[in-house]
């Protein structure tokens, strides 16, 4: 089940849904404190009065719309593993981490969106994700499941 809020559609278990597909659902991961980071990310992105923003916007959308009817990208290198459960999705400016779930007797399986950096500013001089951010996907990730169990 899903309702209508003020910011966009929000799923049965409270979570900001970006995209409801044949093979998942995507939608905004919680930290520790419930918030969901992404939502202001993204949406900052998609109102910008920058065209480019907008278009960037745009492109990691389309990805989420392909991976909630899929289930994967299109483009393998679009989307890889980065440590344990967390994934990220790429674009050519834009990273998106995220971990996977299970579907449940009230939810469908899922991929849950823990937030958003640009490529140039979240990399190391070998063109990895620095450990910073994988730690905050991973602290996000575990809040998130934590918030699951409540």
């Amino acid at each position: 089940m899903t309702v209508q809020s003020q910011s966009g559609i929000t799923c049965a278990c409270g979570r900001y849904m970006y995209k409801n597909g044949t093979a998942l659902i995507v939608e905004a991961a919680k930290d520790p404190n419930g918030a969901s980071v992404i939502i202001a990310q993204l949406e900052a992105l998609r109102t910008s009065k920058n065209r480019k923003k907008r278009q960037r916007y745009e492109d990691l959308n389309e990805r989420f719309r392909i991976l909630a009817a899929y289930g994967e990208l299109e483009i393998p290198g679009e989307m890889r593993p980065i440590r344990d459960e967390l994934w990220e999705i790429k674009t050519a400016s834009d990273r998106v981490p995220f971990y996977r779930g299970p579907a449940s007797k009230t939810h469908k399986q899922f991929a849950r969106l823990a937030f958003w950096f640009e490529k140039a500013k979240g990399k190391t001089q070998q063109g990895k994700m620095p450990q910073k951010l994988i730690n905050k996907g991973l602290w996000i990730v575990k809040a998130d499941a934590a918030h699951d169990a409540i």
